[in-house]
């Protein structure tokens, strides 16, 4: 019985043999492919995620459960084989967090998504819906810029393995107006009886902006 492995992760597993005059030497195959009766071990397919060494340890980096089967010869040509089942531990693709974001309009907005499983490098797309307008997604699942509508929104994000295997994930993103405030601190100065003009600027809310006054409203002479 081999131990169980970890997907995608480093595999050793060192194999014990008895008997025969050493040194010995093994090779690995496939499921179903090793050589059955009558066909000779260079007819056989070999096992494209795992290798075994000239000591007898099988390693690589298992995707998937499955069958093996090893052939080891001694010195004198004597052979025997032996079938193994391989059991990789599963690993489905989940969104560990970023399910919902909130962000503001005219504010950097970056969700931060979290995904365990799966065989890395994983790749991220938009499988329906969009995303608010100013915002974008890489490949790699990485969001930037600033949203300019106010809004909710929920697209279905499809993620991916190196094995093309995939699952998608409903991601909302609530987008609300930023608060509004003036950002100019303070005017220049004027002289009494000659034209005065400042330009207020404003940040947040949802353009376009109306302004107005206040209380005693302006200074004679000003609009």
């Amino acid at each position: 019985e081999l131990a169980e492995a970890n997907l995608c992760g480093d595999y050793a597993y060192p194999l014990a043999v008895t008997g025969g005059k050493q040194p010995y030497t093994f090779q690995l195959f496939g499921p179903a492919s090793g050589p059955s009766s009558g066909q000779s071990a260079s007819q056989s397919i070999a096992n494209p995620e795992l290798q075994i060494d000239g000591a007898g340890v099988i390693h690589g980096k298992p995707t998937r459960s499955q069958n093996l089967r090893v052939v080891v010869a001694d010195a004198n040509a004597n052979s025997t084989s032996r079938d193994f089942s391989l059991r990789v531990a599963d690993s489905s693709l989940k969104l560990e967090s970023g399910a919902s974001t909130a962000c503001q309009v005219g504010n950097s907005c970056s969700p931060s998504l979290v995904v365990s499983g799966g065989c890395a490098p994983l790749q991220f797309q938009i499988a329906a819906g969009a995303l608010p307008s100013g915002l974008s997604m890489s490949s790699e699942g990485i969001f930037g810029g600033e949203p300019t509508t106010v809004g909710d929104f929920v697209v279905d994000l499809r993620v991916s393995d190196v094995r093309q295997v995939a699952a998608v994930f409903p991601v909302a993103i609530n987008v609300t107006a930023a608060s509004l405030e003036i950002t100019t601190g303070t005017l220049s100065p004027g002289r009494v009886g000659e034209d005065y003009h400042a330009t207020l600027e404003a940040h947040g809310g949802e353009p376009p902006y109306i302004w107005g006054t206040e209380g005693q409203g302006l200074p004679a002479g000003f609009t």
